[in-house]
């Protein structure tokens, strides 16, 4: 199933790509307070993804000018386009005629969103930010935007990549340039020989301070139980990164002691991400403090992982957010994966103890392991009628002695 989708996917691009090389842009340009635009009529059924296409522009940039859209659209409707970015290009251009896309050029002056991807600059935002989200290297971005060693501008547009076209469409007495839909984005992935990793983990350092040290070697007291996993956390952590250093391979590691209740320590954990440069994120073991981290993490393209949570709902749209705990339901699966592929019970009964039928959580898993097993078995071509059991206590244990298998999944 997941193939045809992947066909169906890549012919509706095809479809659209075509539907988008019938627009051309709007002749119909303005100038509204000091500010070149295209003034584009819309036409009956026609989209704003297929506007954001033509002219190659971001959805949010045309809600920006035309905020009367998020209300909705009608034929007919005038709709401003901003015209940043193309000034050069139109003047040195006729309506009859199309421009001929030079061999890729390695600088870049006055940017052109035919040739390359753009992206418009942020208040606040920095070089490396921008590397960052679109996985660049520094000298990359350099050479594609001289002047950025300057600094950057709010509102600027600086080139984050080349385009290289897919396949040239025959010319047309009614040709046209060619869209952005055409044109995939390079992508570049630097190797580097040092990588800085912020390890973020519950010391609680403040209330360290506060320990009895007679008390505790007087085994009085006992070590903080969360600061102990910290610690322990730590020395494991450290002792894999001094396994894998090497002459031309160091990792910087920067310790971070957040407490899931500190707001105001996230906050400046948050911000010195950028700052110093961040490439890999592990912790913080809970989950609010993960939660939010993992947020700015995937803004900044920076890979996170979470040493504790088993809860999936942290990896959801967030490609750079992953987890070593797996859920339960994972556990489950793997439990029949083993009785299936190691034990092969292809007479065997297999005995799943529980509490009680009223827990719905309880039986959720119940059900979620036969419905599991049940698929594989067929697929492995066992026949496994009334192989699978559900008991209570030891009870239901002994009153099936008899059984080959006996497995006790759930409390």
């Amino acid at each position: 199933m997941k193939i045809l989708n992947k066909y169906f996917f890549s012919l509706l691009l095809c479809f659209a790509s075509f539907i988008l090389i019938s627009q051309t842009k709007s002749s119909n340009i303005q100038t509204i307070n000091g500010k070149k635009y295209y003034v584009h009529k819309l036409d009956k059924g026609q989209s704003l993804y297929s506007i954001t296409k033509i002219y190659n522009i971001k959805l949010d940039d045309l809600y920006t000018e035309n905020p009367e859209l998020k209300q909705g659209t009608k034929a007919g409707q005038e709709i401003k386009i901003p015209f940043a970015g193309e000034a050069a290009h139109f003047n040195n251009a006729t309506t009859s005629t199309t421009q001929t896309i030079n061999s890729t050029p390695r600088v870049v002056s006055a940017i052109d969103t035919l040739k390359y991807s753009t992206h418009k600059v942020a208040k606040g935002e920095t070089v490396y930010a921008i590397t960052k989200k679109y996985n660049l290297s520094t000298d990359y971005f350099e050479k594609l935007n001289p002047g950025s060693k300057a600094g950057l501008k709010e509102g600027q547009l600086v080139a984050i990549g080349e385009r290289s076209p897919i396949k040239t469409i025959a010319a047309t007495t009614n040709s046209v340039k060619p869209t952005a839909d055409t044109f995939p984005l390079k992508i570049h992935f630097p190797k580097k020989n040092a990588y800085n990793v912020a390890l973020i983990l519950p010391f609680k350092l403040d209330q360290l301070e506060l320990i009895n040290s007679p008390a505790l070697v007087k085994a009085n007291m006992n070590f903080p139980q969360i600061s102990s996993l910290a610690i322990d956390f730590y020395l494991g952590f450290k002792q894999a990164v001094d396994s894998l250093s090497s002459k031309d391979f160091k990792v910087n590691m920067e310790l971070h002691d957040l407490d899931d209740k500190d707001s105001l320590n996230m906050v400046n954990i948050i911000s010195s991400l950028d700052k110093k440069q961040t490439d890999f994120i592990f912790g913080p073991m809970y989950a609010n403090g993960f939660k939010t981290i993992s947020i700015k993490a995937k803004e900044l393209n920076i890979p996170i992982v979470s040493p504790i949570t088993q809860q999936n709902k942290f990896l959801y749209e967030n490609i750079y957010a992953s987890k070593t705990n797996p859920s339960q339901y994972t556990m489950v699966e793997a439990l029949a994966d083993y009785i299936l592929d190691s034990l092969k019970p292809k007479k065997a009964r297999v005995l799943l103890n529980i509490a009680s039928e009223k827990d719905a959580k309880e039986m959720g898993f119940v059900k979620a392991f036969k419905q599991y097993y049940n698929e594989k078995a067929r697929k492995l071509g066992y026949t496994l009628k009334d192989t699978l059991s559900t008991v209570r206590g030891i009870a239901g244990i002994k009153a099936n002695h008899e059984s080959g298998i006996k497995m006790r999944l759930f409390h």
